[in-house]
């Protein structure tokens, strides 16, 4: 897929929202993308908004997402069946060393008690 055709974080999660599959959601183009929205404006609105809501709500947190379609999603886990479709990366900066340690998804509850 060309990098113009990729979907935006939101819209991945949109369809997240909507119950399609990862793989599905891997094959989904924004031509694609915008047929389903199409089709379900309303409900898709809503995604999308709840979406950014949360993204918006990550990125006060120094939280980073990357979706299943994104350049920067770890290809070990692209690889594992079945792919998660969202990664979260917290990153936290330790005032004495200086150094920047990513936390996976698996840590995103402590950081969001942050």
């Amino acid at each position: 897929m060309k990098p113009e055709d990729r979907l935006n974080i939101d819209e991945v999660m949109c369809l997240q929202m909507a119950g399609m599959s990862t793989p599905e959601i891997m094959h989904t183009d924004l031509k694609a993308f915008d047929r389903l929205y199409a089709d379900h404006e309303e409900e898709y609105s809503e995604f999308i908004d709840r979406a950014n809501s949360i993204l918006d709500r990550q990125e006060r947190l120094s939280i980073v997402s990357y979706s299943c379609q994104d350049e920067d999603f770890p290809a070990r886990l692209k690889a594992s069946r079945p792919p998660p479709g969202l990664f979260r990366s917290c990153f936290l900066k330790w005032k004495l060393s200086r150094r920047i340690f990513p936390l996976t998804h698996m840590m995103r509850s402590q950081c969001l008690k942050r």
